[in-house]
């Protein structure tokens, strides 16, 4: 039997097609449970493509594993999508997969990386303490780099952008009664947010002073805008995952975009420059979340 430390990389697919073997269950059986199509789950198992944290999740509950195994499958997947291992690359103007989700073990790894920027442009982040660490790890990787910036562009809680966002949710699933209750959803989620990411760069602030006494380096700049952007945006250096605002969702559970500055290691993509664009162009628009706060209850 193989050492499961063992297993790496290309080995993961293999992994999973042993345990989804043992099930006993068709492939569409099986793709019902898990809720994939099963072109995607044939590429999965074949090692053609790397499945999202989620997915492996649902595919681990379908077939009763345990945490442990769970856990195993999500790393070894986070470390072939660093390598690049058994990933397939086709270009199409720097798209280079189509994620089911926000592939937060990828974005983490890339944030680690992070030579020049880490940018996020969302309405809000969902726990962004799940990213604490590897904001931290950039954070001091980059200490004397000038050039390295983090910055964070969320929906403004008081802007009526918020409670439309809030609405285009969770209207159609609740009743006439609970109207106002809905719309404060998404302002209360975005104070959670603010604040969460407060409390990171608070502790990168204190880690950067412990390493480097003299820096006075901005570790983390967080601003709120008041217009609904055409997508979101998760960006590192010259990789980004773009999502989408869609109707009773939220916008890291839809199929999100890998998209790379360089197509095939040359030409600019154009996808890529229009997001950075769209990010630049909030940014010069919004405020410091400092100059909200006296507004923000």
């Amino acid at each position: 039997m193989n050492n499961p430390s063992q297993i790496k990389g290309t080995e993961l697919s293999k992994l999973m097609r042993s345990h989804f073997k043992k099930s006993g269950l068709s492939q569409k059986a099986f793709c019902e449970l898990v809720a994939i199509a099963e072109g995607y789950l044939s590429s999965i198992l074949s090692g053609d493509k790397v499945p999202g944290d989620a997915v492996i999740v649902r595919f681990a509950h379908a077939l009763k594993l345990d945490e442990a195994i769970t856990q195993q499958m999500i790393e070894y997947a986070a470390d072939t999508r660093k390598s690049g291992r058994n990933v397939k690359i086709n270009h199409i103007d720097g798209i280079v997969e189509v994620h089911e989700e926000l592939p937060d073990s990828a974005f983490n790894n890339w944030v680690k990386d992070a030579r020049e920027r880490v940018w996020f442009l969302d309405t809000w982040v969902e726990s962004p303490q799940k990213y604490k660490n590897a904001l931290q790890t950039a954070a001091e990787l980059q200490a004397t780099n000038p050039q390295f910036d983090i910055k964070i562009l969320l929906l403004n809680p008081k802007s009526e952008t918020a409670k439309q966002r809030a609405k285009d949710i969770w209207l159609s699933e609740v009743s006439e009664q609970t109207k106002q209750e809905v719309e404060q959803f998404a302002p209360s989620s975005i104070r959670a947010c603010i604040g969460s990411f407060k409390l990171i760069r608070t502790s990168i602030v204190e880690r950067l002073i412990k390493t480097n006494p003299t820096s006075d380096k901005t570790s983390m700049e967080i601003k709120a805008y008041d217009q609904l952007p055409s997508f979101s945006a998760y960006i590192c250096d010259d990789r980004a995952f773009m999502g989408f605002f869609v109707h009773g969702m939220f916008s890291n559970a839809v199929p999100q975009l890998e998209v790379h500055r360089l197509v095939n290691g040359t030409q600019e993509s154009k996808l890529f420059k229009m997001i950075e664009d769209e990010f630049e162009s909030l940014w010069g628009m919004s405020k410091l979340i400092e100059e909200l706060d006296s507004q923000i209850p």
